[in-house]
């Protein structure tokens, strides 16, 4: 069994003696059709992303998988007055909106 430690992201593994935290991508609407995405630790206390600006909610998640690598990953999306946290698993298998793997 992999030791857990809780932090304010959620949940860390432990392994060889150091934490594994996950992605976390922030994901935002700008007016009424961009979506901006940045990503948030790493050392840094955020990076926008190259190119990080995009026509729908699909393609921009299809673009933060693909900078993840596929990994675990978690997703603040800030969508008008709505807070959603969405968290993935290696491989990215939960559907987060409906027409694609976003």
């Amino acid at each position: 069994m992999i030791p857990h430690r809780k932090n304010s992201v959620g949940t860390a593994r432990i392994e060889a003696g150091r934490a594994l935290w996950p992605s976390l991508f922030r994901v935002w609407l700008e007016g009424s059709d961009r979506w901006r995405i940045e990503q948030a630790g790493s050392g840094r206390e955020k990076a926008e992303m190259p190119g990080g600006i995009f026509p729908d909610l699909s393609t921009a998640l299809e673009y933060a998988r693909m900078m993840s690598g596929g990994a675990e990953t978690t997703l603040e999306l800030y969508i008008g007055p709505v807070y959603a946290v969405v968290h993935q698993d290696r491989g990215w298998t939960r559907p987060i909106c409906a027409g694609g793997l976003g």
